[in-house]
């Protein structure tokens, strides 16, 4: 009896499970779309009670899902970040049948979403990009923004400067932005020829740092060869206090939160030498040095609109000896430097509105044998910047923006050539962009010009670019740009002037990231008229100045190791007089290599080298 029951047993299981193992499952395909029929990626698709059965749609919004036929009470549920989730009983949906489901904008939840991420058009054309701790454990950086990207094969900073260089082009081409103001010489321990050892920026208050190399996105102004896009702290996730001590520095950083919704960081730093020189007695050039600086970043966000503040002040001094005329003298400088960033922000349903202003003023003095030179500069900007998603594929940005920048430069003594030259430009401008995306090739197309004429100029300028990327597959794409530009140049070395710079340029770019390998190429070639300083005559001449260069990396990562290396080739000439000669920094190799190993609960240890050619002229 016991043997009849366990052999009926046993048919009744192997029954049930191969009445289950033959039991059809039901297809369910088709492709998810927005009102305008444009495809949304990367669309949930699951099942309401069984959230395990689910699928994303791919690039053109097609989605495949296959759901055995015991779950046939559930109900679908299709959701997306700025959408209203679409929810349909299986019951009620035809199988094996090609589904077209259209998703309705949630317009509470999209300008929430667009107002946190402010998406910049030129964004998905910039292949650099560093977050916080990754500065923090680049061996070059020392913990500074700036000084971490040395190490791309793109920078070419032949002075040891913390201003960014690329591509061959002279630091001041160059910018560097601060939630949409430009920051000039952000630098500190500067001279008064702008060279400085360490950026005015704190790495705690920085969320993202974006590096155009070339081709700058024209929604920024009076870029001439690259530009560093900094953007600081948005969230907080929690209120701490952070106290650090070195042998020549003490600093204190208090974040705060206040509710959910705001927050602020307030740090300050105190620099003093006595120790570091007591313990350094080699430092013969070097007497002292001092500098206290304070900086604050506050942030706010409502329901559609959000508000941020970044303001930073320094008090540097130094004392010292240089050469001057074939002689060891005593030199002295100090400087005092305040900027501040205001940003408000606005989103409604495809529309975002942004209004940036800002504010620089400093003052430096610098006394070196029997010359006494001061420098004071102010600078103000202020720009409006209005986006609207027009679809998935298409949107369109436009601007207009205006800055003022004077400065005045006194150099005096005996038996010195004595000037005073106050110099000033003001530069309103208006700038249009779009981007266009379909399926694997992105377009961008922008135009920014000068809205009154300027002295020292033909006409108002215009300056234009065109960015075409091409997605190979999930992890590789291929970049062509091309540009010209324009921008204002101040000198101070030798006879103090302004400059209308311009140049224009050429670039193709290659960027392939799989898994923990990180490949990337590039070749450019570019044209800069601008005045160039011979140091040997003593005077600025107008010259034409071409580069043309290559540059190839690699980067690996193996649990917590990583192993990066570069090359880079330099091809440098200017024109002067109907000849062309090379320039200075003209390398024919320049090679940088990073070794480092990350343990996220003990240590990270890292080690850096770079070799290239010396300068022609030195």
């Amino acid at each position: 009896m016991v043997k009849f029951n366990l052999t009926y047993l046993m048919m009744a299981l192997m029954f049930w499970s191969s009445s289950e193992l033959w039991a059809k499952d039901i297809r369910l395909f088709g492709k998810i779309t927005d009102k305008n029929h444009q495809a949304v990626f990367a669309a949930n698709i699951y099942l309401s009670a069984n959230p395990h059965l689910l699928t994303a749609s791919d690039e053109e919004g097609c989605f495949q899902l296959d759901i055995p036929e015991r779950f046939l009470n559930d109900s679908l549920v299709v959701s997306f970040i700025g959408y209203k989730s679409h929810r349909k009983a299986l019951k009620d949906l035809p199988s094996n049948e090609f589904l077209e489901i259209v998703l309705q904008e949630d317009w509470t939840r999209l300008d929430a979403v667009v107002l946190e991420q402010n998406p910049e058009v030129s964004e998905e054309f910039s292949l650099e990009k560093m977050d916080r701790l990754e500065i923090y454990l680049s061996p070059v950086a020392a913990g500074d923004p700036l000084n971490a990207l040395t190490v791309l094969p793109a920078a070419t900073n032949t002075a040891e400067s913390a201003n960014p260089s690329f591509r061959g082009s002279e630091a001041q081409a160059s910018q560097v932005v601060l939630n949409g103001i430009n920051i000039s010489n952000p630098v500190r321990n500067t001279q008064m020829s702008g060279m400085g050892n360490f950026s005015l920026f704190n790495t705690e208050l920085i969320q993202s740092l974006r590096v155009h190399a070339g081709n700058p996105p024209l929604s920024f102004g009076n870029s001439l060869a690259g530009l560093v896009d900094i953007k600081s702290t948005k969230q907080l996730q929690a209120s701490q206090t952070q106290i650090a001590l070195s042998m020549a520095n003490i600093g204190v950083l208090r974040s705060q939160k206040i509710g959910e919704k705001a927050f602020f960081q307030l740090y300050g730093n105190y620099q003093f030498s006595g120790p570091y020189l007591y313990l350094n007695d080699c430092q013969d050039m070097l007497s002292a040095f001092s500098s206290r600086d304070l900086g604050i970043n506050a942030h706010a966000t409502w329901k559609k609109s959000s508000f941020n503040y970044y303001a930073y002040f320094i008090n540097e001094d130094y004392q010292g000896k240089e050469f001057y005329q074939h002689q060891l003298r005593n030199s002295e400088a100090w400087k005092r430097r305040l900027f501040g960033v205001f940003n408000w922000h606005y989103a409604h349903q495809r529309l975002f509105f942004e209004l940036n202003a800002g504010h620089n003023h400093s003052f430096g003095r610098m006394q070196v044998a029997n010359i006494d030179a001061s420098m004071a500069e102010a600078n103000y900007q202020l720009n409006t910047k209005l986006k609207y998603f027009v679809s998935d594929a298409l949107y369109l940005q436009a601007g207009l923006s205006n800055e003022f920048m004077e400065i005045d430069y006194c150099q005096k003594g005996e038996f010195v050539e004595e000037s005073d030259s106050c110099l000033h430009y003001q530069l309103p401008e208006a700038f249009a962009y779009l981007r266009w995306k379909k399926e694997r090739v992105s377009l961008g197309c922008g135009l920014r010009s000068m809205l009154t004429r300027q002295e020292k100029s033909e006409g108002p300028m215009l300056a234009g670019q065109t960015h075409l990327r091409y997605q190979i597959d999930g992890g590789s794409s291929l970049q062509a740009s091309v540009g010209q530009y324009y921008a204002y140049c101040c000198h101070s070395s030798g006879d103090a002037h302004i400059d209308l710079q311009k140049s224009r340029q050429y670039a193709l770019e290659y960027d392939a990231r799989y898994g923990n390998t990180h490949l990337s190429a590039a070749c450019y070639h570019k044209k800069e008229n601008g005045d160039v300083y011979f140091a040997e005559h003593g005077t600025w001449q107008t010259c034409q100045r071409q580069m043309s260069g290559l540059e190839l990396s690699w980067e690996q990562e193996w649990n917590g190791l990583k192993l990066g290396t570069s090359y880079s080739f330099l091809h440098s000439h200017f024109r002067w007089n109907g000849q062309m000669y090379p320039a200075a920094n003209d390398l024919p190799y320049w090679l940088k290599c990073l070794v480092s190993y990350t343990d996220e609960n003990l240590f990270s240890i890292a080690c850096s080298a770079q070799l290239r050619a010396g300068l022609r002229y030195t």
